[in-house]
C-alpha cells in the first residue's frame, strides 16, 4: 500500500527545516503528482530545479 499523504507530511515536515533541499522537494513533487496534485508538483519541481538546474531527469520530464 502506499501511503503518499503520510509521505507527504514527513517530507514537509523535513523541508522546514531543509528549505534548501533540491532532493525534498523533488521527493514532494513525486508525492503530489501520485496523488494527481498536478499544480502543486509542477511548482514544487520547478523550485527543486532553481535549487540544483543540474537535474536532468527532471528536464527529460519537461518540468522546466
Amino acid at each position: 500500500m502506499r501511503d503518499y499523504d503520510s509521505a507527504k507530511r514527513y517530507v514537509i515536515l523535513y523541508l522546514s527545516v531543509k528549505d534548501d533541499s533540491s532532493v525534498g522537494h523533488k521527493l514532494l513533487a513525486q508525492c503530489y503528482e501520485c496523488v494527481q496534485e498536478k499544480e502543486k508538483a509542477l511548482n514544487e519541481y520547478k523550485y527543486s530545479l532553481q535549487l540544483d538546474p543540474k537535474q536532468p531527469e527532471l528536464i527529460l520530464r519537461g518540468y522546466t
